[in-house]
């Protein structure tokens, strides 16, 4: 009975000690470093919106999007031979262009080109 309970509160012991390892991490830029891209291409869409910004901190709030915009970048979308540029809309804090101007098309592959604080960036899609 005494060895069960002198095992217990060993295994209890090791169960509720903690070891703590601090390590610093040199490599990671700071968030606002970072930019984020969000864009989604539909055909039902009036307007191609793209959203550039910078990344939140974990002090900061993701809901503050109009605050981390960026608003001096160059957003373009391409599709085959057609390349236009989107401006930047100070009331929705997007990069747009109207889909009358652009159409978006199902089954056709489009590209996105940004370029913000000095980072390029790309990417591509099918509709």
């Amino acid at each position: 009975m005494k060895i069960n309970l002198i095992v217990g509160v060993v295994l209890l012991g090791v169960l509720f000690s903690s070891c703590e390892k601090w390590q610093v991490a040199e490599d990671i830029p700071d968030p606002e470093e970072l930019v984020v891209v969000n864009a989604a291409f539909s055909p039902s869409d009036s307007v191609v919106a793209v959203y550039v910004g910078n990344a939140a901190s974990e002090f900061q709030s993701a809901f503050l999007a109009s605050e981390l915009a960026i608003n001096n970048a160059e957003v373009f979308v391409i599709s085959g031979e057609s390349r236009k540029r989107l401006t930047y809309s100070e009331s929705s804090s997007l990069y747009e262009i109207s889909t009358r101007e652009f159409p978006i098309i199902q089954g056709r592959k489009y590209q996105l080109e940004v370029t913000a604080n000095g980072t390029a960036l790309s990417a591509e899609c099918i509709v």
